[in-house]
């Protein structure tokens, strides 16, 4: 049995996880009723930002249904403008980054660098990662994948 003050600090964890997973599942597939709309919930298009009407995200077409390749993580990195691209992360699940980690360079490198060092987070392409456990996975069953 936990002491009583244990109790209360428990309590308070348990809240703010709930909280925690609750705003992450609003921010990202949020429906706009009585939450925030989620970015997953507005409308893509892999059209540029020059000709891709206001409102719409964009995203990259990975080529491949089940797989994200070295070459669209490549692209997704230079699409984004350079005045964003300071202090950007990629945004994936489990499950994906566990596929992203595999993908290697013409030269056998893993693409994945791990933190090796103290307080250094692990890096793809020197980009952090963020992980939310409410991105689809890559086996979606798009027609093909879609990165953010």
């Amino acid at each position: 049995m936990m002491p009583f003050s244990n109790v209360e600090a428990w309590i308070n964890s348990e809240l703010a996880t709930e909280f925690a997973e609750q705003e992450e599942i609003a921010f990202t597939s949020g429906d706009g009723t009585k939450k925030p709309k989620g970015f997953l919930a507005y409308e893509s298009t892999d059209e540029t930002d020059k000709v891709r009407a206001f409102g719409k995200l964009q995203h990259i077409v990975s080529g491949e249904a089940t797989a994200v390749t070295a070459d669209a993580i490549i692209k997704l990195i230079y699409t984004l403008r350079k005045a964003h691209r300071t202090g950007a992360k990629f945004m994936m699940n489990n499950n994906s980054l566990f596929a992203i980690r595999l993908l290697k360079d013409n030269e056998g490198n893993y693409l994945w660098r791990p933190g090796l060092e103290l307080g250094q987070p692990s890096s793809l392409l020197g980009y952090g990662i963020a992980e939310n456990e409410q991105m689809p996975d890559i086996a979606c069953g798009c027609e093909s994948h879609r990165i953010w």
